[in-house]
């Protein structure tokens, strides 16, 4: 009697809990519910974003597999051609953030060699300047490779070399100012022309020619790299390789790789005339790659949950020294662009789109990325979230066999303990309903 009483307890809270669950999240039962869809959004932030394209500096992101991240580069780079068109610089992969070089050293170079070839070059001493002006070039470029790139020094270098340009233009060097003019805008795109420099006219057509993109040239540049990377041709944004470059003018052109995680490699190369110029490029890791590696992984797991700005990202503008960061991500289920515009701390577009084919890229954002409202487009959820090509498809578990699987404990499996429920609530009540077949009065009949 004592069993069947504490059986009918156990069965009356099993229905009840269970009923209590299918009404309110439980702790137990529940799925454990992530920092996704509403995390920590700042809906004000999302207001201030202002659908419109951004002046100033803008920076790609790439967030994909590996074997995703050059097909997804070389699609930024055809979405953002619109941009380009309006003439939008895009800056290269790297920052200025190292400690800056020990005084001494700095102004053995700044006090002398170029602050004397500013002074000849007012004074149009023109052969004089050029000489102390390349001496100062290259004694920048030293401290660069030895201590690493800070704003002083990045700054420095820049004019260095647009002063040595005007010089050697003033001077008939006239290809010799071209190269150098591209050295300048590859250190530094975008940045001011020193008015000293450039009160000429003919001074600042000859820098435009020089920075001018492909198109208007006869010859070709071969790109070779054992690592897909982005492409910088005097400064300006060209694309993603290993690819081939046409319609070069001839001369002295400086190529550049760059990737984050990787050290930008520059070459100086000499494109002849109707001709090709091949360039080989052999990638090697940053010393920092692993931090690198953790913020974009962690760049990656926050756009995939939440919508709000992650203050990674707005650090990493600041680091950068870019105004505008364009997110291109991809999984082998949907593809998405986040563009972050610093001026006014918010996205200024998001647009999210499932795959039409699990490991295709979803062009259907290149379209929608220009409209301006909604700032939010994210989509309708993925139909096919689990299916996979690689661990990285994966929000949580691993790739087995094309699909997602948890690799979280059983016992921590939100459905197992959900199930458990159900079965110890049906098994109370099938034994709620036995004890009282058990104790139902039994009705005799019998026959005169």
């Amino acid at each position: 009697m004592v069993f069947w009483n504490i059986m009918k307890r156990i069965q009356l809270s099993a229905i009840i809990l269970s009923f209590v669950c299918t009404l309110l999240p439980c702790p137990v039962f529940a799925q454990k519910s992530s920092d996704g869809e509403g995390g920590d959004d700042d809906s004000s932030q999302q207001q201030k974003a202002k659908p419109k394209v951004s002046p100033g500096t803008h920076m790609v992101i790439i967030l994909s597999p590996e074997e995703y991240w050059k097909d997804l580069a070389k699609f930024s780079y055809k979405t953002l051609k619109s941009l380009i068109g309006q003439e939008a610089v895009f800056a290269l992969q790297l920052t200025d953030d190292a400690a800056d070089p020990p005084v001494d050293e700095y102004k053995a170079i700044n006090g002398k060699a170029y602050k004397k070839g500013v002074k000849l070059f007012k004074e149009q001493e023109y052969p004089d300047a050029i000489k102390q002006l390349s001496a100062a070039t290259k004694g920048f470029e030293a401290l660069i490779i030895k201590y690493g790139l800070s704003y002083p020094l990045r700054r420095r270098v820049v004019l260095s070399y647009m002063y040595l340009g005007a010089a050697q233009m003033l001077d008939a060097q006239t290809e010799e100012a071209k190269a150098s003019f591209r050295f300048a805008n590859y250190w530094f795109p975008n940045y001011p022309l020193p008015k000293a420099a450039f009160e000429d006219e003919t001074t600042r057509n000859l820098f435009n020619q020089a920075i001018e993109r492909p198109g208007r040239g006869s010859s070709s540049i071969i790109i070779n790299s054992s690592v897909p990377g982005h492409l910088y041709l005097n400064g300006m944004w060209v694309g993603a390789g290993p690819k081939n470059i046409d319609k070069i003018s001839a001369g002295t052109h400086v190529l550049t790789w760059a990737r984050l995680g990787y050290k930008p490699i520059t070459v100086k190369l000499i494109v002849p005339e109707n001709d090709k110029a091949v360039a080989d490029f052999a990638p090697v890791p940053t010393a920092d790659k692993k931090d690198i590696d953790t913020f974009l992984s962690g760049l990656d797991t926050h756009l995939r949950q939440k919508p709000n700005v992650p203050s990674t990202l707005a650090d990493f503008a600041v680091k950068a020294r870019v105004d505008n960061l364009i997110v291109f991500r991809t999984t082998a289920n949907e593809t998405e662009i986040s563009w972050y515009n610093s001026k006014s701390g918010g996205w200024q577009k998001r647009v999210r789109r499932q795959a039409a084919v699990p490991g295709s890229i979803a062009t259907q954002v290149e379209t929608l990325l220009f409209e301006p409202s909604p700032v939010m487009d994210l989509g309708s959820d993925s139909a096919d979230k689990n299916k996979c090509f690689a661990d990285s498809d994966c929000v949580a578990g691993k790739c087995v066999a094309g699909t997602c699987q948890s690799t979280t404990p059983l016992l921590k499996q939100w459905w197992f303990w959900t199930a458990l429920g159900v079965g110890v609530a049906a098994l109370g009540t099938g034994t709620y309903f036995l004890i009282q077949m058990q104790n139902r009065p039994i009705l005799e009949m019998s026959t005169p």
